[in-house]
């Protein structure tokens, strides 16, 4: 093999498509190598797997639960609506699927500290359970913004021993907290782990994640059939055709709740998978919303040392964005994203903060069941989309996280 054709190979694997790899300066490029050297040959032992299994089990509390939206799917009259209660692991999000994987990973690479950024403060918090349970040294960067609305999760990973580190740069939300964190870890490489919360970033953080989260789409996989079979209540028809469902709908900010749940289902052809942004208001003011591919108007670039489609002004900068959630509340998106819709394998649209609060409430209301507002978003689009189809169709979201947290923007909105 000469050295030209193994370094195509191998720059094959850092891309989906066109988007992906790392632009990174040369110490960052050292430890992304030695990530992904690491992670190939420590996460397919069987050591590593046994280990991961007994975490899951008994610390993240999975596998987690599907439930059959009743009475909301009866209150819309169409299609039943079923959702996977990522909402109930041990910090109430599906973050701790990816945390749990790169802990055991750092612990095998023998480093002492882990680096975070966080938005919503899931992804905080649960890098901070799990420095509590090792007693692992953890900071987490996160923009004053992002603090002031997401204060219930500040005071936890406070109270768990993280150093909390606000972010006063520019905009102050999550695109800023990556930037102080980045530049905080290039200068900390020796002896700590950056836990990065999504699937992108540069190569091989998105395969590190995706592997990482497909233990959602896995358990769907079986449980969808069975609870449908369950309460067909006879019903031969039900019974027979539903093994699938017809939309397996997800929100996606960067992307790590929906890229393992949409993958157990690519190449179904029965299946459509739709992902769902955040949306404004006012059309008017293209910053005001976080829509990177819906509202076509994104251009490629390279930022946070990878490539990708991004929110960009007229001159090229990173735009700024809103979103209700902190959580989708950042200029760019996982570049496996951009692949499967530019290939059609996948579906993109948004909703705005008026459908998600009233997804919100309704969710609370009908069926017990505080919802992030993250979630509400794919909620939204599916409560939506249910009132077109017919009863004999299924739907099935990915509850990726709880609203607890959510409640003051909720009451004040």
């Amino acid at each position: 093999m000469t050295l030209f054709y193994y370094w195509k190979k191998e720059m094959k694997k850092k891309y989906f498509g066109e988007y992906g790899w790392m632009f990174v300066w040369q110490p960052l490029t050292v430890a992304l190598k030695e990530l992904d050297e690491n992670f190939d040959k420590i996460y397919e032992s069987e050591g590593f797997q046994e280990e991961l299994r007994y975490q899951y089990k008994h610390f993240v509390w999975r596998p987690t639960p599907m439930t059959h939206l009743k009475n909301i799917s009866d209150r819309l009259g169409w299609a039943q609506i079923y959702v996977k209660r990522e909402d109930m692991t041990t910090i109430w999000a599906h973050k701790i699927n990816h945390t749990i994987v790169q802990w055991l990973l750092a612990l095998r690479m023998w480093k002492k500290k882990l680096i975070a950024e966080t938005w919503a403060g899931m992804h905080g918090l649960s890098v901070a359970t799990v420095g509590a349970k090792l007693w692992l040294g953890v900071d987490v960067f996160m923009g004053s913004v992002d603090i002031k609305r997401q204060n219930l999760n500040v005071q936890k990973m406070k109270m768990l021993g993280a150093n909390v580190i606000s972010v006063e740069s520019w905009s102050k939300t999550l695109k800023d907290a990556v930037s102080e964190s980045i530049k905080y870890w290039t200068n900390n490489l020796s002896d700590s782990y950056y836990l990065l919360g999504s699937a992108l970033w540069p190569y091989p953080y998105p395969k590190i994640v995706r592997k990482s989260q497909e233990i959602i789409g896995k358990e769907c996989q079986k449980q969808f059939p069975e609870l449908v079979r369950k309460l067909s209540f006879g019903d031969s028809k039900l019974l027979d055709t539903k093994s699938l469902p017809d939309y397996v709908v997800a929100c996606v900010g960067w992307g790590s709740n929906a890229i393992w749940i949409f993958s157990w289902y690519l190449g179904e052809k029965s299946v459509k998978l739709i992902w769902v942004e955040a949306w404004w208001t006012n059309l008017d003011e293209y910053w005001k919303h976080a829509s990177r591919i819906d509202w076509k108007k994104w251009k490629l670039g390279v930022f946070h040392g990878y490539k990708s489609l991004f929110l960009q002004d007229e001159k090229w900068n990173i735009a700024p964005t809103h979103s209700i959630s902190a959580w989708l509340d950042y200029p760019g998106i996982g570049p496996e994203h951009v692949y499967l819709h530019d290939t059609g394998q996948a579906t993109y649209t948004s909703v705005n903060d008026n459908q998600v609060v009233d997804a919100f409430k309704d969710t609370v209301k009908y069926e017990g069941i505080f919802p992030a507002l993250e979630s509400s978003h794919a909620l939204a689009y599916a409560y939506k989309l249910a009132g077109t189809l017919d009863k004999s169709k299924t739907i099935l979201v990915n509850l990726s996280g709880r609203g607890d947290k959510d409640l003051d923007t909720i009451i004040n909105f």
